[in-house]
C-alpha cells in the first residue's frame, strides 16, 4: 500500500470515528433534552401547571372576569365570584349572587384589591342579554357591589337605575380604581317648566 493510500484510509478512519462520535453524543444530549424540554425543566421552560380550578360549565359571556389580589387569584362567573390560593388552588371563600340573579358586568382590574359586581334578575320581559336595563323597571343590572379580593366580605352595596339603552352586556356599567368606583345609571329626566 503506498502512502497516499494510507493517508486516504488514515482520513476515512478518523472521519468515521468523528461520525460516530458526533452521533453517541447526539443520543446522549438529545434525548434528555426533548424530556426535559418537555416537562419543563430547563431554564427558560420553567412553566408548568401548579393548579387548575374545576370547570363549572359554559360561560354565559357576560361576568366573566380573573383578578390577582396578594395571593389570591379571583375568577367571577355569570352566578359567583370566587377566591383561590395562589399556591396550591384551594377555594377560600366563594360570594354567589342571590337566586335568580346574574352577574351582568364587573369591573377591569385596578391593582386594588377591590372589585364591583352589577348583578340582576335573569328572564326581563323584553330585549335580550343581561345588563341592557331592557324590560321592567328595576331589573337588569340593578345592585352592584364591591367585594374585597382578599377575603370575599361585602364592603358595601348600592342599588342603580339600569339604563335604557342597549349598551350590551356589562359595557362600562362599573368601573374601579383608584379607591374610586364609578356606576353607570339612567339617565335623570328633566324637570318640567
Amino acid at each position: 500500500m503506498s502512502n497516499a493510500e494510507a493517508a486516504a484510509q488514515g482520513w476515512r478512519r478518523l472521519l468515521a470515528i468523528l461520525v460516530g462520535v458526533a452521533v453517541v453524543l447526539g443520543l446522549v444530549v438529545g434525548i434528555p433534552f426533548v424530556f426535559l424540554v418537555n416537562s419543563g425543566y430547563l431554564p427558560g421552560f420553567s412553566m408548568t401547571t401548579a393548579w387548575e380550578a374545576p370547570n363549572e360549565g359554559e360561560s354565559a359571556g357576560q361576568g366573566d372576569r380573573v383578578w390577582l389580589a396578594d395571593d389570591t387569584v379571583v375568577r367571577s362567573r355569570f352566578d359567583s365570584v370566587a377566591g383561590f390560593d395562589v399556591r396550591s388552588g384551594a377555594k377560600r371563600w366563594e360570594y354567589v349572587v342571590p337566586r335568580r340573579a346574574e352577574i351582568c358586568a364587573v369591573s377591569d382590574g385596578s391593582g386594588d384589591p377591590v372589585a364591583l359586581i352589577a348583578y340582576g334578575e335573569a328572564g326581563r320581559e323584553t330585549g335580550t342579554g343581561a345588563g341592557t336595563g331592557e324590560g321592567r323597571p328595576g331589573k337588569g343590572c340593578a345592585t352592584v357591589v364591591a367585594i374585597d379580593l382578599t377575603k370575599g366580605r361585602e364592603l358595601w352595596r348600592t342599588v342603580r337605575t339600569p339604563t335604557t339603552g342597549k349598551a350590551g352586556p356589562g359595557a362600562g356599567i362599573v368601573v374601579a380604581g383608584g379607591g374610586l368606583g364609578v356606576l353607570h345609571t339612567a339617565a335623570a329626566s328633566a324637570p318640567s317648566t
